[in-house]
């Protein structure tokens, strides 16, 4: 079935929108119109309808400011996860076109409405590229493995310049009046303001992500409504590319213009540029580009084939792997170790449920550390006795938290 997302008005019905994703054909008009119909029958009849599941797939509702109806229905058996998809969607809409036009949509034209909402299409479809579908791999399994990004979540670089690069950006964002700038090394973070980390993991993963979709552009200027902080007003999200690769971004108010942003970037970037080709040259932004996302000083046990640090407080992550592994199989293994042993070692309430834990098969070998807001998951060699694994991963994570000059 792949991932079919429909929107709605609420009080009508009249569709939207529809985007998908995977190989499979669009739904019928009969099959759509019956999913919004039975929610709409239900409402009529005091009953809330959240979700329904079948063996291969399930289907998931969503009511948003009695305004916008989502509905989305994929090859998986975990509503949950569905549930916190329409939210970024929603969350997307309002990013985009602001709450306000979302809560009169009730009273507006809703072809204009709809219109209105096509600037939202590439960040939606960027955001259900986020869902691993098993369908899209060589396997007979269906369902919802894991997310190709952990959803929520900004990934990171570690750099051994990060500090300098926390200067030259600090003093971009003043020459801007910015609190909020971020600097980019391919679509990871590098270093960004700490205004930038004020925000909430739901407007820092949608922000990023809508740098993501402009990659081709050497310089953007767009308005946006931060979900959380400012759903009403808009601000402006301007990118420039600095070198191939290389990206500043930061979220200003109705000045300075776009070419003077641009002008303020060769200021104080150009200064740097031999610190910018050491940074391209010895950190990784993606697996075609360097090895991994770890400056190249840093070493990993040779039993060590991956890394998965997250840090909760800021949501973000650090996805890396030694250099004889593959990054995107490690990957894998990491993010579902992680999906399956994260609820049973993380906070809850206040209280902290666990403190490590770790798997073992006939190929690898997998610990999970938890200290305060960070989670470090590390994939082993088989080879690896279980009881040094402890040690090295606890050896590895305080050589990425300790060094001040990573600003992890």
């Amino acid at each position: 079935m792949g991932l079919h997302v429909m929107s709605f008005t609420t009080a009508g019905g009249l569709p939207l929108f529809a985007r998908q994703k995977g190989t499979s054909q669009s739904l019928p008009f009969s099959l759509v119109a019956s999913l919004n119909g039975v929610h709409m029958f239900c409402k009529s009849h005091q009953v809330l309808m959240k979700y329904t599941q079948s063996k291969d797939f399930t289907v998931v509702w969503k009511d948003f400011e009695d305004s916008v109806t989502l509905i989305v229905t994929a090859s998986t058996t975990d509503d949950s996860i569905l549930d916190e998809l329409l939210v970024s969607i929603f969350n997307t809409i309002v990013l985009t076109v602001g709450l306000d036009e979302v809560k009169n949509a009730r009273t507006k034209n809703i072809e204009r409405f709809k219109r209105d909402l096509r600037v939202c299409y590439p960040l939606i479809d960027r955001l259900l590229e986020t869902v691993d579908l098993l369908g899209d791999r060589t396997t007979s399994s269906c369902g919802l493995l894991n997310h190709t990004d952990l959803l929520g979540f900004v990934e990171t670089v570690l750099c051994n310049e990060a500090l300098q690069l926390k200067s030259c950006l600090d003093a971009f964002s003043e020459c801007i009046e910015s609190l909020f700038a971020c600097f980019f090394l391919g679509n990871c973070i590098a270093v960004a303001t700490a205004g930038w980390w004020e925000l909430t993991i739901e407007e820092r993963k949608l922000l990023t992500l809508l740098i993501e979709c402009f990659d081709n552009c050497t310089s953007t200027d767009m308005p946006v409504f931060l979900p959380c902080k400012s759903p009403s007003v808009p601000f402006r999200l301007v990118s420039v590319c600095v070198v191939n690769g290389v990206k500043v971004a930061a979220l200003c108010g109705p000045s300075p213009p776009l070419v003077v942003v641009e002008q303020q970037v060769g200021k104080c970037w150009r200064p740097a540029a031999e610190l910018l080709r050491i940074v391209q040259s010895s950190t990784a932004c993606s697996p075609q580009q360097t090895p991994r996302s770890l400056p190249q000083n840093v070493t990993l046990h040779n039993g060590v084939i991956g890394l998965l640090l997250v840090n909760f407080l800021y949501g973000k992550y650090l996805l890396s792997r030694n250099l004889f592994g593959n990054k995107k199989e490690a990957g894998d293994v990491l993010r579902t170790f992680y999906y399956q042993t994260a609820p049973s070692i993380l906070k809850k309430d206040g209280c902290i449920k666990g403190l490590e834990i770790y798997w073992c098969s006939e190929y690898h070998k997998l610990h999970a550390l938890n200290v305060k807001d960070n989670l470090i998951c590390v994939l082993y060699s088989s080879s690896i006795p279980t009881h040094t694994m402890r040690f090295i991963t606890r050896q590895t994570m305080n050589n990425l938290l300790l060094e001040k000059q990573y600003c992890w």
